[in-house]
């Protein structure tokens, strides 16, 4: 029955099939062959030289010798003796397309099988993806005996291969899996570290890529889409923010830095601005130390930042860290004039209302710093001179404890400036100027006129009997200690 179904090949087939085989075995010179010896012949081809016929039919592209020899019993995964390739391996290493539809009719093909001189230890998909050949890649892929695990595999060829990105198109598109990796290093990080551009598109598109697996930098990994950010800008990774409608940003580095964090490091000020205006919760996350976004831009003077900052989320500035600090109080004694007025000018009177975890106001903390332009300016705004802090201090009282002449002079200028108050020891502004640190004996005369322009206001002198026998002790007192902690 196997001799019958070549019976109808034609003439000249059989006489190329003989001057095939006459070269490898025993047969006799064939010169003519005769339609009585035709069946015989044919019998005698099948019985003995069945793979031959098959390699003839791949040598020549015989697709008519090539169907009728698989519908016989021949096993269709035998390797060749000359290359060890089987017939599908072979035939995709010719880029015979039709062959290799016929082949993959049989049932019984193994597509995973490796190949051998030609194709090496590589399998038909992944010769088919190295060599650029789609509709190969398609056929093998779309077979029902493709296992997609082993299908992916060839991404990584499709990566290596950094010249083309089609056969990696074609793969996802059959879902194989992206998220596969090998020596710890995922497709989306080769794809980063090596700039493809087009591939790590492809890649983003699709919504099965984990965005958030390892990249390595050094001894720690971090998110690969915070290494994205940090290597391209928000032009070259449009397409991922809009086809991806939210990626964990929230995610952090080993320090605990988010997005929002790195880029304002890195300086990225349209970065910035994006992440500000899509994820309004980021600048209220803190890395591990407790830090705010919004500290890092302030402690790198990144004043343009900050003016983001001051337009999505002026609270930030507002916000007590851990230990009750006000960033907008640490601006102040930073001295950064430009982001200062920058602050002045987006809170205006939001300013007056803030105190510090030891109760005092802007106005005080600027007569600690004595910051002549910063006091006129809280003052001009409506700040209250005759605000104490929790032990009692007002603004004049600090700027005389700290021998600022000029904010003294300033204070005094002010309507409503009482001079009278007591802190919670019962000591005045004049007290302060009156016995000043042993110490600041060499700035006496300083001490001497704020003592006094408050008598010439009208001053009241407290408690002096009491402060007669106050003795400071000398190792406690080193400039920038606060007098009042003495008392």
């Amino acid at each position: 029955m196997e001799a019958m179904a070549l019976t109808n090949l034609p003439r000249d087939v059989i006489l190329c099939i003989a001057d095939h085989l006459k070269r490898k075995t025993d047969i006799w010179a064939f010169t003519r062959v005769s339609r009585v010896h035709y069946h015989c012949l044919l019998n005698y081809f099948i019985s003995r030289f069945r793979h031959s016929l098959l390699d003839i039919a791949l040598e020549g592209v015989w697709e008519d010798l090539l169907r009728k020899v698989l519908r016989t019993s021949i096993d269709i995964n035998h390797q060749s003796e000359d290359d060890f390739e089987t017939p599908l391996s072979r035939a995709t290493y010719k880029n015979q397309r039709n062959i290799v539809g016929i082949l993959l009719e049989r049932e019984d093909i193994n597509i995973h099988c490796k190949g051998g001189l030609y194709l090496g230890e590589m399998t038909p998909l992944q010769y088919a993806t190295e060599t650029n050949r789609e509709e190969i890649m398609r056929m093998l892929l779309g077979h029902a005996r493709m296992d997609i695990r082993h299908a992916s595999d060839a991404l990584w060829i499709a990566v290596e291969h950094q010249n083309i990105s089609r056969p990696l198109e074609v793969l996802l598109e059959f879902e194989v899996d992206p998220n596969r990796t090998v020596g710890g290093r995922s497709l989306l990080e080769i794809t980063v570290r090596s700039r493809l551009n087009s591939m790590r598109k492809l890649l983003i598109q699709d919504e099965r890529v984990n965005l958030n697996c390892a990249f390595r930098t050094g001894e720690e990994d971090e998110p690969i889409v915070l290494a994205m950010m940090k290597m391209f800008s928000l032009d070259q990774l449009t397409d991922l923010f809009k086809q991806r409608a939210r990626i964990s940003l929230e995610s952090s580095d080993h320090q605990g830095n988010t997005a929002l964090h790195l880029m304002i490091g890195q300086g990225h000020l349209q970065w910035c601005e994006y992440l500000l205006e899509r994820y309004p919760e980021m600048p209220f996350i803190p890395d591990k130390h407790g830090n705010l976004p919004v500290y890092e831009a302030v402690s790198r003077q990144r004043v343009d930042i900050c003016k983001l900052f001051l337009k999505h989320c002026a609270i930030s500035f507002q916000t007590p860290d851990p230990e009750g600090k006000i960033l907008v109080f640490e601006i102040f004694r930073a001295g950064n004039l430009v982001l200062m007025k920058t602050v002045q000018d987006y809170l205006g009177k939001e300013l007056l209302r803030l105190r510090e975890h030891n109760g005092r106001t802007l106005l005080a903390e600027a007569a600690v710093l004595g910051s002549y332009a910063l006091v006129t300016d809280l003052v001009s705004l409506g700040a209250d001179p005759n605000e104490n802090d929790k032990e009692g201090c007002t603004p004049l009282m600090l700027a005389v404890s700290r021998n600022h002449v000029n904010i003294v002079e300033a204070l005094l200028s002010i309507d409503g400036i009482d001079t009278s108050r007591v802190d919670e020891k019962g000591w005045t502004a004049y007290v302060w100027a009156k016995f000043p640190p042993p110490r600041c004996k060499s700035l006496r005369k300083r001490y001497k006129a704020m003592e006094d322009m408050l008598v010439a206001k009208g001053a009241s002198k407290g408690r002096l009997d009491n402060l007669k026998r106050v003795r400071w002790p000398r190792k406690m007192w080193y400039p920038g200690f606060e007098r009042r902690s003495l008392i």
